[in-house]
């Protein structure tokens, strides 16, 4: 019974720590999703929107 019980802890553990940093970080995780401009599944590449940060760089230029 021990043995069952420790065979399905090691195969939950990754996905339970994954959901965990998820829930951790759930609003910076929206923020990047919401940048996200396209995805290429098959190479795992991804490009995101740059504008948020160009227009905080603008808006700290001015104000220095």
């Amino acid at each position: 019974m021990a043995n069952i019980v420790l065979e399905y802890v090691k195969t939950l553990i990754w996905p339970l720590v994954v959901a965990g940093v998820l829930i951790g970080y759930r609003r910076s995780a929206f923020r990047l999703l919401g940048r996200l401009t396209s995805v290429d599944a098959a190479g795992v590449t991804a490009t995101f929107d740059n504008a948020a940060d160009e227009a905080e760089e603008i808006s700290t230029s001015d104000t220095e």
